[in-house]
């Protein structure tokens, strides 16, 4: 065991038959289990610094659509909404209004979020799923790995909310 009290211990010494039980080698034994059974600090949420995984989520806040990217404002620190400039989010890939074609099926676009999709001369008048309404919460990654595949933007939209292009009621 190491001489100095305060000096971590990095290795117990065994004890040998007959050698008598001391409180001190007894309480060297019960410190370094407590050390390991210390636990860990819980994780500490920071503002615009990559996780491990290289992705930093923010909260958004809808404003309208325009081609491949819509526009958001960001939340101030406080919770409010900072309607003093446009932060421009690309859209999650398969609702970009640049995808024209998809296995056989191709795409025209009549607006950024209705579409007609034609497979084998037969058309299907498809919109986005639930719908964008201004002030949707948006959670878009920060400059993930690869990009976003949109020029000028620095967030992706992570799609939170599962919308997808379907087949519009009624037609």
């Amino acid at each position: 065991m190491s001489a100095d009290p305060n000096q971590p211990i990095t290795q117990l010494d065994r004890l040998k038959k007959g050698e008598p039980l001391s409180a001190r080698k007894l309480n060297a034994s019960v410190d370094s289990i407590n050390r390991l059974n210390g636990g860990v600090r819980p994780p500490q949420q920071r503002r615009k610094e990559k996780s491990a995984s290289g992705v930093s989520l923010d909260r958004l806040s809808y404003v309208s659509m325009a081609g491949d990217f819509m526009n958001c404002h960001a939340f101030n620190a406080d919770g409010t909404i900072d309607t003093s400039a446009l932060v421009p989010v690309a859209k999650p890939p398969l609702l970009r209004r640049s995808v024209t074609s998809r296995g056989t099926v191709t795409f025209t676009y009549t607006s950024d979020t209705e579409r007609t999709g034609t497979k084998a001369g037969v058309n299907e008048l498809q919109v986005i799923v639930p719908s964008f309404i201004a002030g949707d919460n948006i959670f878009a990654a920060f400059e993930p790995f690869g990009g976003t595949g949109v020029a000028n933007t620095s967030y992706l939209d992570v799609n939170i909310n599962g919308r997808a292009w379907a087949k519009k009621a009624g037609t």
